[in-house]
């Protein structure tokens, strides 16, 4: 038994390739596109027009889909002009095949709309289903588009006298389930849009009984994602509401919502990705416009239209300019769309995210708990040294008092071992000072004439002895001024041999005077011969005193 190099089916006897019943039964997906592949297979065509077929004459053929041919025809005995369409079949079309063929007769014939093409004969000629309709003369709106989007408003109105057809379908119980531009005409005289074809047509109270298990029907690029797949529920107003939103993208962009190199691609695209925003096809698309479109072709029912009366209003408020009830979808709401149709991936860029956050927020706060760490560490060794050198330097002021103490006591030794314990050492603050170095003269000295030199003296002529003078608990550092030597030009400064603190002094004193010294009445006396006074000073401060005339 012969079987078909297409489908694989086993032909019954006298039945050739060309008229596989299954691949003519296939066709039932096509559209008008699919008349150049119709004729390549064989299928029969009338031929020889103009021709009589019963009660009409055959003028031309029209156009040519999966399910049937169509022919302009003159109707003899009403003298006018129709259109005739038959089972592409013909003899051979199945039972099945031709209970669709009749379905569309017989939903078409039960409207009556302006937008509608209406249907005036169902009947059967020499075994030639067929049924004749009003002929428009015009463009489809496939061929009305071309590559060339149509203009913003006239797409919009076009989709709004559409949609109110559609909507009168629905109120009469009828679903049209096979919506896209090539079947909608357009009537050259009138430029009106009139839907066609209800080949795929169901009565909302009744289930369809065509559909073979498995098979996709309709036209992918603009069937909603409940048709293309039977898992996301039944086919009812919502996937006319989504076909029209389709035709107006369509009609706006040139081109489907969706597209692919093949069907299986497409229906993919239907029910998983988001069609392009048409503006980005088109830029002189309104926003608004886009925005119908859009809501239009969501992927769940309940968030489109309700009605295709809704969206047909929609239209009406975007033509007069008044604005729309429907707001763009925002980013944050596409993402949360996408992450519930891709659940596993979305868990997984959920976990990426969460590792990259953990890095990218992880690393700075590590790096600032490191570098916190290492700041607190440098500031308690900054700390610690700080208050090492204030430790070593109340040492050093305690050994200085203890170390002159012990020089007036003669306790040599003690003063070397007191002086020897700050030498500074390797990297360590170099803390000696005036005193240190005064001890030290003392001790190498290895008297204590420096101590003692002027102690107990009732009086001395300081410009005979410039140097360092001790009166009680105080040194005194006096520079020479005599010019004996070079003159020193130093004031006075002072020391408490206790604490080794500076004791501030009030100078100057009165120049061209001789100084002389009396520790034990804690005063010195500044004497001017030219002048002929003497001024008292009160140590250990130097506070100037009376001023005394001196014969």
């Amino acid at each position: 038994m012969a079987t078909c190099s297409k489908c694989g089916l086993e032909l019954p006897p006298k039945i050739t390739e060309e008229s596989c019943p299954n691949c003519i039964l296939s066709f039932a997906v096509g559209d008008q596109e699919s008349v150049a592949g119709s004729r390549e297979s064989g299928i029969p065509e009338l031929s020889s027009l103009p021709r009589t077929f019963g009660d009409y004459e055959l003028l031309e053929e029209i156009a040519r889909g999966g399910m049937g041919v169509v022919y302009k025809a003159r109707h003899k005995s009403l003298n006018r002009i129709v259109a005739v369409k038959m089972i592409l079949a013909g003899s051979l079309a199945t039972r099945q095949f031709i209970q669709r063929f009749r379905a569309e007769a017989g939903a078409a014939a039960a409207l009556q709309h302006p937008n509608i093409v209406a249907i005036h004969e169902v009947g059967v000629h020499e075994f030639q289903h067929f049924f004749a309709m009003d002929y428009v003369e015009g463009q489809n709106l496939a061929q009305l588009v071309g590559k060339q989007p149509l203009p913003s408003r006239k797409a919009a109105d076009y989709v709004r006298l559409i949609a109110k057809a559609i909507h009168y379908a629905h109120s009469q119980g009828i679903l049209h389930r096979d919506l896209k531009p090539s079947n909608v005409l357009v009537d050259a005289a009138t430029d009106q849009p009139r839907v066609t074809d209800f080949g795929l047509a169901k009565r909302m109270d009744s289930e369809s009984n065509f559909t073979a298990t498995g098979q996709v029907l309709g036209s992918p690029g603009f069937m909603p994602p409940e048709q293309a797949s039977p898992d996301r529920g039944k086919v009812g107003r919502p996937g006319d509401v989504y076909a029209l939103g389709a035709i107006l993208y369509h009609l706006l962009t040139a081109r489907p919502p969706f597209q692919g190199e093949s069907l299986p691609a497409i229906v993919t695209a239907v029910l998983n990705r988001e069609p392009i925003f048409p503006r980005l096809l088109n830029p002189s698309v309104p926003r608004d416009l886009e925005t119908i479109s859009l809501k239009c072709l969501e992927k769940e029912p309940g968030r489109r239209y309700a009605t295709a009366e809704e969206l047909a209003n929609e239209l009406s408020r975007f033509l007069a300019d008044i604005p729309i009830h429907a707001r763009p979808i925002g980013p944050t709401a596409r993402l949360w769309r996408w992450c519930r149709r891709k659940p596993a991936i979305a868990t997984l860029a959920a976990t990426v995210l969460v590792l990259i956050l953990v890095v990218v927020l992880g690393a700075p706060v590590a790096i600032f708990r490191i570098d916190r760490a290492r700041l607190d560490a440098e500031r308690s060794r900054v700390e610690a040294d700080r208050a090492r050198v204030e430790t070593e330097r109340n040492l050093y002021a305690a050994d200085m008092q203890l170390a002159s103490e012990s020089l007036r006591h003669g306790a040599i030794g003690q003063v070397q071992e007191l002086l020897s314990r700050h030498y500074p050492g390797k990297g360590r603050e170099d803390l000696r000072g005036f005193e240190w170095r005064y001890l030290a003269k003392a001790v190498a000295d290895q008297t204590g004439l420096v101590t003692h030199e002027f102690q107990g003296l009732t009086a001395r002529k300081m410009e005979e002895t410039p140097g360092l003078v001790i009166a009680g608990d105080t040194l005194y550092d006096i520079p020479d001024t005599s010019g004996k030597f070079e003159v020193d030009p130093r004031p006075i400064l002072a020391w408490d041999l206790k604490t080794w603190a500076p004791i501030s002094l009030a100078l100057p004193l009165e120049t061209n005077s001789d100084l002389w010294w009396y520790p034990d009445t804690e005063a010195a006396l500044a004497v001017n011969a030219k002048e002929h006074t003497a001024t008292v000073y009160r140590l250990p401060h130097l506070e100037k005193g009376p001023i005394i005339p001196v014969p």
